[in-house]
């Protein structure tokens, strides 16, 4: 039939339609009524139907080898990695760091759990975007169905940090223009715990190997504004457990608390962290030999070894 000039859709295509009812029923977050969640089924086979269509009519191709095509090219590598590591892996970076993980705590720490993870995916995202109505301009950058251009203000702290070019090159990757803003420090601050960014990355603080989890509590809970806050976040479940966990002192009762945090937020992604850098520090033992390191931290619960006994021992009350 495709010889013939009749368009002809892969019965597997067709048959995408419970998986897109499965995205229907279950990913919104009020219960659907049965005409939407049609409607969606409806518009999510459509746009595959059509998309495999136009790639066999631009490629010459039959509609089966191009919907085949299509599912290779959007299937990630067997050996894909976190979004994290590609980040690591730029040569600013030298791979000095572990990858971010969505639910915020780190691997090695007590409290981690494992949630959700995010493969590095353009192919992927831009096809959500095709699909979401979000289409390209000549230029690359995409607009809403409205007509407005997906473009964005990323404030920084100044000096930039050179995660941003990273970033900002990912994001235009995928029709997407995000505007670094670099802010001092008497700028930056009270812009992010007011929520007065259309986005912002955030290089400092977090939670380490030695942290207790109520670090989740002044990132996640609405109730709070701390500088890594989620600004415009409000998930009441998040918000109940972030106050529950904070007065549970038995920790087997604690744990599951944290646990579902993770996992809500990970799933959530209000922010996304991208990766937790390695720290070094240069020591001259021959002129001071009492270093120590603070596993849980100081002042944002970051890690230092700049403390010694000695100031330690100078500052004790009494």
């Amino acid at each position: 039939m495709h010889r013939r000039g009749i368009p002809v859709v892969p019965d597997f295509v067709g048959g995408a339609g419970g998986s897109a009812s499965m995205d229907a029923l279950f990913a919104p977050d009020a219960c659907p009524d049965p005409a939407a969640v049609l409607d969606d089924v409806a518009a999510m086979v459509g746009g595959l139907a059509g998309e495999v269509l136009e790639a066999s009519s631009a490629r010459g191709i039959p509609p089966r080898e191009a919907a085949l095509a299509l599912a290779e090219a959007a299937r990630p590598p067997l050996d894909a990695k976190p979004y994290g590591l590609r980040l690591l892996r730029h040569p600013r970076f030298g791979g000095n760091g572990t990858p971010g993980n969505p639910g915020w705590i780190p691997p090695g720490n007590p409290w981690h759990v494992d949630v959700e993870q995010y493969p590095f995916d353009p192919a992927g995202a831009n096809r959500l975007l095709d699909r979401a109505g979000y289409k390209k301009g000549s230029d690359g950058l995409r607009s809403d169905p409205d007509g407005k251009p997906l473009r964005f203000g990323l404030a920084v702290a100044s000096p930039a940090p050179p995660a941003v070019e990273v970033v900002v090159r990912a994001l235009r990757a995928i029709g997407v223009e995000a505007k670094p803003e670099a802010l001092d420090m008497a700028s930056f601050i009270p812009r992010l715990v007011k929520g007065d960014t259309d986005l912002s990355l955030i290089m400092s603080g977090g939670m380490n190997t030695g942290n207790e989890p109520d670090y989740l509590r002044t990132v996640y809970s609405s109730k709070t504004k701390s500088v890594q806050h989620a600004q415009g976040y409000v998930n009441p479940e998040v918000d109940r457990l972030a106050q529950q966990q904070l007065v549970t002192l038995d920790e087997g009762k604690r744990k599951p608390m944290v646990a579902r945090i993770q996992q809500i937020v990970a799933r959530d992604v209000p922010v996304l962290p991208l990766f937790y850098p390695d720290s070094f520090h240069v020591l001259k033992r021959s002129a001071f030999d009492a270093w120590y390191v603070t596993p849980a931290g100081v002042a944002g619960s970051i890690p230092l070894f700049t403390n010694s006994r000695r100031s330690s021992r100078e500052r004790r009350p009494g």
